[in-house]
């Protein structure tokens, strides 16, 4: 059964050069059936700066193509960008089956974090990027809300 979460937390996650990237944690959507976790996505908002380190050094594998750099070009440097990553599946076993309900997953997974962060759970290398997108301002006369962004060759 796959639940999501609506969070608000900051987690860590060490980049190759041993960097500690930060990023603030919306949502969460995962899978457990018969105690094992079979998929574990986040969503995080990025402010710009964060955005910039993480295309530039590759960070959660996210690589920017044309199509890609075209869309990054419509963000707005003073809005937040929404950030949709998953976790590499064949590293999900480093979650226990003690935490056998989505509930128990999640607590373990943000504990861990704060506890070891060096865990192979957290390094940028075993995530990847799936969506980047920013919601835009639209003029005062029109209603609703407006996306920009790109889904990467992960999603």
């Amino acid at each position: 059964m796959s639940a999501t979460v609506s969070l608000d937390t900051v987690l860590r996650f060490p980049t190759p050069t041993d960097e500690i990237i930060n990023l603030r944690i919306v949502g969460m959507t995962i899978d457990v059936q018969n105690g094992e976790t079979l998929n574990l996505q986040l969503s995080a908002q990025l402010g710009h700066e964060i955005y910039q380190k993480i295309e530039s050094e590759h960070l959660f594998n996210l690589e920017i193509g044309e199509v890609e750099m075209n869309a990054r070009n419509d963000f707005d440097d003073d809005l937040d960008i929404n950030f949709d990553i998953k976790i590499d599946p064949d590293l999900l076993f480093l979650i226990p089956s003690e935490a056998d309900t989505e509930e128990a997953a999640i607590t373990y997974f943000v504990e861990q974090n704060h506890e070891n962060v060096h865990n192979p759970l957290y390094a940028t290398g075993n995530w990847f990027a799936l969506h980047v997108t920013q919601k835009q301002t639209l003029p005062d006369d029109l209603e609703g809300q407006l996306k920009v962004g790109y889904a990467t060759k992960w999603a």
